[in-house]
C-alpha cells in the first residue's frame, strides 16, 4: 500500500513539473512577444515621427515655393507694366 501511494505522489509531482515547466515555456514565450510587441511598437512610433518631420518639411518647402512663385509674379506684373508703355 505504502509503495503505492509513493508511486502515486512521485507520479503527481512529476505531473507538477511538467505542467510547472510548460507553464515557464508559455510564460517565456509570452514575454518574448511582449518584448517584440514594444519593440515594434517603438519602431513604428519612430518611423510615424519620421514621417511627420517630413511631412512638416514638404509643407516648409512647399511654403516657400508659393512665397517665391508669388514673389515671381509681382515682378512679372512690375515688368510688364514696365514694358507697356
Amino acid at each position: 500500500m505504502y509503495h503505492s501511494l509513493n508511486d502515486m505522489y512521485h507520479s503527481l509531482n512529476d505531473m507538477y513539473h511538467s505542467l510547472n515547466d510548460m507553464y515557464r515555456s508559455l510564460n517565456d514565450m509570452y514575454r518574448s512577444l511582449n518584448d517584440m510587441y514594444h519593440s515594434l511598437n517603438d519602431m513604428y512610433r519612430s518611423l510615424n515621427d519620421m514621417y511627420r518631420s517630413l511631412n512638416d518639411m514638404y509643407r516648409s518647402l512647399n511654403d516657400m515655393y508659393r512665397s517665391l512663385n508669388d514673389m515671381y509674379r509681382s515682378l512679372n506684373d512690375m515688368y510688364r507694366s514696365l514694358t507697356k508703355v
